[in-house]
């Protein structure tokens, strides 16, 4: 439903503009164009569009969905129910812990002037309990804290550009476990994590992963909290363990098979793709073509936990684009969906990742 303020293009007509005013008992809504006319369209002949940039002409690009734009999915009371009602897929590798907290630069090529993202990925097959702190004035406070369901992600914070000193000292708290069966111990992770804040502005920090289709600044925190155990042991210590081990039966040990991603399934919705002739028909019905075929699609693959698929929907005036991110926020609200690769794609493209 269409509110005051939104942006829309007409499905049947060239143009578009502001909502001023509804009507709901004749479902007109008026609009204001360019020219600051207001015209009275019926509301199933509009659809809302994302902001278009004054100076790009491109839609901004909204931050990463996460659990936070789907809040009533994860709250404290009934985080318990949805983690009953969707069935968790475990990894053949999963129960060696990686977790990773990983930055991203909003604008990668002005790393002098961006701002950044904190997301939090759990590539094992165990909840975690989780707490990031930041340390100001020997003080501590929560910036982000909840449980993180098994092979997923989770966006911790924003990060202005003028905010990354505050960075340079967080702390990290997390407990792993499974529910409903039997595991092996982890231990607790109580880590000091120390960013210098000129990575930030270096190009270099980020790269390439397995994990993202855009360049990262990864933090495993399972090889730092490694690390930081080692630095606190004595070389007494150390050698003792060494003359130990020396006298015991070697055992090699077996690589862990290499992780297997599924391939991303590509959907072209151009029309010209979809349909042999479009003679004949509205903006509207060729809209509604294209909208089945996503619906279709995420039909297809809905029980394939983890996979992703990359919708190519072109930049054109928007319309579908904002049609797709209407469906995936309404109808398909557990599945967490980005931009897709900019460089493979351009802003032509939605990457949905089944969940």
């Amino acid at each position: 439903m269409l509110k005051i303020g939104d942006n829309v293009r007409f499905l049947n007509a060239v143009g578009g503009g502001v909502v001023r005013r509804i009507d709901a008992k004749q479902s007109l809504v008026y609009v204001e164009d360019a020219d600051g006319f207001e015209i009275p369209v019926l509301e199933i002949e509009c659809v809302a569009v994302p902001k278009v940039s004054a100076t790009t002409n491109v839609p901004i690009r909204e931050n990463f969905t996460s659990k936070e734009n789907i809040q009533e999915f994860h709250t404290t009371e009934n985080i318990e129910k949805e983690a009953e009602e969707i069935e968790i897929f475990e990894t053949e590798y999963g129960d060696n812990a990686t977790i990773f907290l990983a930055f991203f630069a909003k604008n990668i090529k002005e790393l002098q002037n961006t701002d950044y993202e904190c997301f939090l990925l759990n590539d094992s097959n165990y909840y975690l309990n989780f707490n990031l702190l930041q340390k100001q004035n020997d003080k501590y406070f929560s910036i982000k804290n909840g449980i993180l369901e098994p092979n997923l992600q989770e966006k911790i914070s924003d990060i202005k550009k003028l905010e990354v000193n505050n960075w340079e000292n967080i702390h990290i708290q997390i407990i792993a476990y499974k529910k409903d069966k039997e595991f092996d111990l982890q231990q607790p992770i109580d880590l000091s994590v120390k960013i210098q804040p000129v990575n930030f502005f270096k190009l270099h920090s980020f790269g390439e992963n397995d994990y993202f289709d855009y360049p990262a600044m990864l933090i495993n925190l399972i090889e730092l909290t490694e690390k930081q155990k080692l630095a606190k042991i004595s070389g007494d210590e150390i050698r003792n363990a060494i003359l130990s081990k020396n006298t015991e039966n070697r055992q090699t040990k077996k690589p862990l098979a290499k992780k297997s991603r599924a391939e991303i399934v590509e959907i072209d919705l151009h029309i010209n793709a979809l349909l042999d002739s479009t003679n004949g028909m509205t903006n509207g019905e060729i809209l509604e073509c294209q909208i089945n075929k996503f619906h279709q699609t995420l039909e297809q693959y809905k029980n394939n936990r983890g996979q992703r698929i990359v919708f190519i929907h072109g930049k054109g005036e928007g319309v579908l684009r904002a049609e797709i991110e209407k469906q995936l926020k309404t109808r398909y609200k557990a599945y967490y969906f980005q931009d897709a690769s900019f460089q493979k794609y351009g802003f032509g493209a939605t990457m949905v990742m089944i969940r």
